[in-house]
């Protein structure tokens, strides 16, 4: 099983939906390592493996393993707008959502 970098994991997808996968299966290593790196600080890199590749990567802290997932969520942010096709999405204030001018109150 040849082990690839970050990159060429998500690059070498055959899909939207594939690379949104992958960059999604990374972000839950890396989640989990961070669990790891907050419990126990001597540990610094993680593996993946889905069967076909293994990927190993070192972080030598917390805050590059943060900085990690952000930018992948930011990606996988993007590729599932396009598989949805959605990019917009309201927030309102659960206490008073007004729709049609009336104003409900929950």
């Amino acid at each position: 099983m040849p082990t690839v970098t970050e990159y060429q994991y998500i690059i070498d997808s055959n899909s939207l939906k594939q690379r949104y996968d992958r960059i999604n299966q990374i972000i839950t290593s890396l989640e989990n390592q961070l669990i790891l790196a907050a419990t126990t600080s001597d540990v610094d890199n993680y593996s993946l493996n889905d069967g076909q590749i293994q990927i190993r990567t070192q972080y030598r802290s917390p805050d590059s393993i943060i900085k990690a997932i952000t930018g992948l969520e930011v990606i996988a942010n993007r590729l599932e707008a396009q598989l949805t096709g959605t990019r917009v999405m309201r927030l309102a204030d659960a206490e008073s959502v007004q729709s049609n001018g009336i104003v409900r109150r929950f």
